[in-house]
């Protein structure tokens, strides 16, 4: 298990070594916080996780595409 976690963790270390390097210093920021809201959002459906479903998806993981969704509309709108 924690194999698992240490292999998943390794592209935002890169990332977040990368963007320190740059000085980018809220990249590296957006990358741990984003991370870490994605998780939590896939963490509260797998408690939640029952047998309804909405467009044969997991109401969870459709809950995960819409944040997603909204965060990707949030950053294009901010470019």
């Amino acid at each position: 298990m924690r194999s698992l976690g240490f292999s998943t963790s390794l592209p935002e270390v890169s990332t977040v070594v990368a963007a320190v390097c740059m000085r980018r210093y809220e990249m590296a920021l957006a990358d741990v916080l984003g991370t870490n809201l994605f998780n939590v959002t896939f963490l509260v459906g797998m408690i939640e996780r029952r047998d309804r479903t909405v467009m044969r998806m997991g109401v969870d993981s459709l809950c995960a595409l819409v944040i997603y969704a909204g965060g990707v509309a949030v950053m294009f709108q901010l470019r």
